[in-house]
């Protein structure tokens, strides 16, 4: 047989293999290992920063850019900057150019203390005291003082099982001067400076609420001591709260006056403090901002000469809108993204982060006069031909009641094969965490690792996601684990229908309460073939009594348990419905997870086995609330990958519980 005979043999044994066994070039190893997380960018008068979380190199860098030059690393290793404030982080550093001196003042992830670096020195200098023994600081949102001489940021303080949130100031010169300016509400955040910096604004809300649920603006007046030793605010003053509404993002503008975003009109938008008075001043019907799981998130900001842009969400694509000064007209600056977040802006110009369906996220500068964009940094090489990646489509579906309910449907591309129409594919259907978060249309290579396999692909974004405005974001406070798992029902029967799944071959996944849907859909529907829940909540009243203290009544809101109420939990726990679990599912777990305990998965696992339902455990010893280590996201990967194959072979065998991966 000639060559080319052998090609076209090849081609054809290939086309006519089953979807979801296609050979595909992108492996686990490439997906879990590919890329830098952007985060946290920040620009100053004569440069951007950023943050880029490096997996080859398991630490957080902060990156400098400055006159259009080539990006440089502010911090060596084994300098990272990270923390985990609420567990989930947030704005770890800023940085402040003063002339021909810049400085960077970051949160060190090995040890949680704030250090000052002037770029070009060797190594950092700390400024936060060493915690006394059992003690343990945790610092988020850093600003500093015009004067260069205090840094105000939000510290959390573990010690002896209690937990306090904090707006501390922190002496810059090393001397381990504290001074605390805020106590006694359950949490603080976003501590913003007015520019003359007389004037401090910052939220801070209340358990059982969380910060999209209802948060208070207030401001201060800063007073340092004629020594310079203490700084203290006086003149507390509240700004916004009386009513029930979710603040986030405060923002001084040129003149000192105050902006915020509020969802009082049901979506996100921008309002400012005009006397004492407030009014909104941008409101275009979507959401301009999101929830603040991590702290200090920018979807807006404002330009000195008054004109506002922001990130407006719209069916699940982000857009960016302006404001200019003395019009009524909100203007979309198109673009090729639809994903940005981390907006900042100089002059006229935008800086975000940004990505599409095919493009990976790269750092951008888009003119808020013409809409003209420049690369400031290259998007990372996706590692396989561009004609393997599946573009999402955005769909919407009715839910049961009626609801629009909005998901991105992929699917399966691969060259090298050929659907045939009487053979729909396997379909996933991916459950987003939170829940109150959202799923977007960026490039995601996990995606691609199924869809080149022959899988089609749904990301649902269900009832209580963000993006869609108050309202559906509150449609699954009482209601967890029954809205959120009828609209993935509704999503993925309705994908069948249009002939574009095989409705026997469907699979269900989730990482956190993506994984609790994942579990409570296998529990109370008949749908899904098969699941992997990745670190999921099991039982949902050791969950309220046991989780850390950010979301420590956010299961009795989205459940509707008042305290001591139990029975809802009960009634809505995996763990107490795994009798009724036939389809075999993937439970992954780290040993050191503070959100989802390891002994959910655990309760989980044991009830499984009792009832002889097929199963897998896979515990990874040493990580947390996700998958730090690539090798172990890759192992977790492969073997949600086996199950599926075998669901499509039909040779599904569930295995014993091993550790850490083995």
């Amino acid at each position: 047989m000639t060559d080319t005979a052998m090609g076209n043999a090849k081609s054809l044994a290939r086309s006519a293999a089953p979807p979801g066994t296609w050979h595909s070039p992108v492996d686990s190893a490439l997906v879990c290992s590919s890329g830098i997380e952007f985060g946290n960018l920040q620009v100053t008068s004569s440069a951007e920063y950023w943050t880029e979380r490096r997996p080859h190199e398991g630490r957080v860098v902060i990156v400098r850019c400055a006159d259009g030059g080539e990006p440089i690393d502010v911090i060596s290793p084994p300098w990272s900057a990270a923390t985990s404030v609420h567990e989930y982080g947030g704005r770890s550093y800023v940085a402040v150019d003063a002339g021909p001196v810049s400085w960077v003042y970051f949160t060190n992830s090995d040890d949680g203390r704030v250090y000052r670096h002037r770029i070009g020195d060797a190594q950092p200098t700390a400024i936060s005291p060493v915690p006394v023994e059992g003690e343990n600081l945790r610092y988020v949102s850093p600003v500093v003082t015009a004067d260069g001489s205090w840094l105000i940021c939000v510290r959390e303080r573990h010690f002896q099982g209690d937990v306090v949130n904090e707006l501390v100031a922190i002496a810059t010169d090393g001397s381990m001067t504290v001074c605390v300016l805020v106590s006694g509400p359950d949490f603080v955040a976003s501590p913003t400076l007015a520019p003359d910096g007389s004037r401090l604004a910052w939220t801070t809300w209340d358990l059982p609420d969380m910060p999209w649920d209802s948060t208070r603006l207030w401001e201060a007046d800063i007073v340092a001591s004629r020594d310079g030793g203490e700084l203290r605010l006086v003149n507390h003053r509240l700004v916004v709260g009386t009513e029930r509404q979710a603040i986030t993002q405060p923002r001084y503008d040129a003149n000192g006056v105050l902006y915020f975003v509020s969802d009082l009109t049901g979506w996100w938008s921008v309002w400012k403090r005009t006397g004492q008075t407030c009014e909104c001043v941008l409101d275009n019907g979507s959401d301009l901002a999101e929830p603040e799981w991590s702290a200090g998130q920018s979807s807006w900001s404002i330009a000195d000469d008054g004109t506002i842009a922001a990130i407006s969400i719209r069916n699940g694509v982000d857009e960016l809108v302006v404001l200019r000064p003395g019009s009524d007209t909100i203007a979309t600056l198109s673009n090729a993204y639809t994903s940005m977040h981390g907006l900042q802006i100089r002059g006229q110009t935008a800086y975000v982060i940004a990505a599409n369906g095919v493009c990976p996220p790269s750092i951008v500068a888009i003119s808020l006069a013409d809409g003209s964009v420049m690369a400031l940094t290259r998007p990372a090489d996706i590692g396989f031909p561009e004609s393997y990646v599946s573009v999402p489509e955005s769909i919407t579906v009715a839910g049961a009641d009626g609801t629009q309910i909005q998901a991105f449907l992929y699917a399966p591309v691969n060259p090298d094969y050929a659907l045939s129409a009487d053979r729909p594919p396997p379909l996933i259907v991916n459950v987003h965490g939170g829940p109150t978060l959202r799923t977007s249309a960026a490039f995601n290579p996990e995606v691609q690792f199924w869809t080149t396999r022959g899988f089609a692909y749904v990301d649902v974004n269900y009832r209580g996601s963000a993006g869609f405005g108050r309202d559906y974001r509150r449609m699954l406070n009482g209601q967890w684990g029954i809205t959120d798992v009828a609209d993935c029902v509704a999503v993925a029967l309705h994908v069948a229908r249009l002939g574009l799944a095989n409705p026997s071959q469907m699979m269900i996944r989730g990482r956190s309460a993506g994984g609790y849907t994942t579990l409570m859909a296998l529990a109370t529907s008949a749908v899904f073939a098969a699941g992997a829940s990745y670190w999921g909540v099991g039982d949902l009243e050791l969950f309220a009594a046991s989780t850390h203290k950010f979301e420590s009544g956010y299961a009795g809101v989205l459940v509707g348990c008042g305290p001591g109420e139990v029975e809802s939990y009960r009634a809505r726990s995996p763990v107490r419905l795994a009798g009724q679990i036939t389809a075999p599912v993937l439970i992954v777990q780290g040993t050191d997870d503070r959100i989802v305990p390891l002994s959910q998965a655990e309760l989980l696992h044991a009830e499984l086995s009792a009832r002889g339902i097929e199963h897998s455990l896979i515990v990874f010893d040493g990580e947390g609330h996700g998958l730090r280590h690539a090798s172990n996201a890759a192992r977790a990967l492969d073997e949600e990958l086996r199950l599926y194959q075998a669901v499509i072979d039909g040779t599904v065998t569930g295995r014993p519980a091993y550790p850490n991966g083995q």
